[in-house]
């Protein structure tokens, strides 16, 4: 189940807080949305540590292509343990679209299997050959139904976001979701931690598939420097952050957005950590392997 990391984006960096920083990384989502206006579909894979500023960086992109008359819809994925959702953040694309689109609707209604997915929902399908035809007409529908969402003057941009807790059929129907883009006026952003991709963890094989594939971008979000870290300082204590305060706290933030965040606001003069940076830190050091915890 889910531990107190795993809300570190979401609860971290809020929209009130300035954008600071991420110039090519704006760039970048700018240039991919262009060429979907242009029947040029693309991806961007976005990743970096919890707390680095993900969400924050993801709604920035969706503020720029609202604005830019692009419709923006935004999935999760869901940490559940052993327990997965399958389809979960397709799910909630579909129905996020349903009704608001007649060519969504078209897709959705000559495809009984997405009407059953998304009133009831699925479980994940047997390995027999029948089931696995099925599972195939539903993967094509999905596409379908999602690549009929945009328009060239109004391009869909679908954002995912935690990828690294997406349950296998979601891992899946990515990767025929990409495999399918021809001419779709669609941009797709998905996030993932980096630092929760331990050797196994089942979404490095996705990726390293993923990451191949000429439509897709892979977008990491670095810590702050000390001069973006100085704009992040002044813009949540609101004024200029002295030398020896920056210096500090770039020391024991390691330039992370949310470690940041919270040191300034507990006082930085104060040696102790925070208690929800603490809580954070030591979820993280007791899932790991009980010598090295010693």
């Amino acid at each position: 189940m889910s531990d107190p990391a795993a809300t570190i984006d979401l609860v971290a960096l809020t929209v009130d807080l300035p954008f600071v920083g991420r110039a090519d990384q704006v760039d970048r989502f700018r240039a991919a949305l262009g060429r979907a206006r242009e029947g040029e579909p693309s991806v961007l894979l976005v990743s970096g540590d919890a707390g680095v500023g993900k969400t924050r960086a993801l709604t920035r992109m969706a503020e720029i292509a609202r604005a830019e008359g692009a419709w923006v819809v935004v999935s999760h994925c869901v940490d559940l343990g052993e327990v997965g959702l399958p389809y979960l953040p397709f799910t909630e694309t579909l129905q996020q679209l349903r009704g608001r689109c007649d060519e969504v609707d078209q897709a959705i209604a000559a495809r009984p299997a997405l009407g059953r997915l998304l009133d009831v929902g699925l479980a994940e399908p047997a390995a027999g050959g029948a089931d696995q035809a099925a599972r195939g007409q539903l993967f094509d529908g999905i596409a379908s139904a999602i690549g009929a969402g945009g328009r060239p003057d109004r391009p869909l941009v679908l954002i995912i976001e935690d990828l690294h807790w997406a349950d296998p059929s979601s891992r899946d129907v990515l990767r025929f979701l990409i495999a399918r883009l021809r001419t779709e006026p669609l941009v797709v952003v998905a996030s993932y931690r980096t630092d929760d991709l331990h050797r196994r963890h089942p979404l490095r094989p996705t990726l390293s598939e993923l990451l191949r594939h000429p439509r897709v971008d892979h977008v990491e979000l670095s810590p702050f420097t000390r001069e973006e870290l100085a704009q992040f300082g002044a813009a949540i204590t609101g004024q200029p952050l002295p030398d020896q305060v920056l210096q500090r706290v770039l020391r024991r933030s390691e330039g992370n957005a949310y470690f940041a965040q919270e040191l300034l606001e507990s006082g930085p003069d104060t040696a102790a950590l925070p208690g929800s940076l603490a809580d954070v830190l030591h979820a993280r050091l007791e899932r790991l392997d009980p010598a090295v915890q010693a």
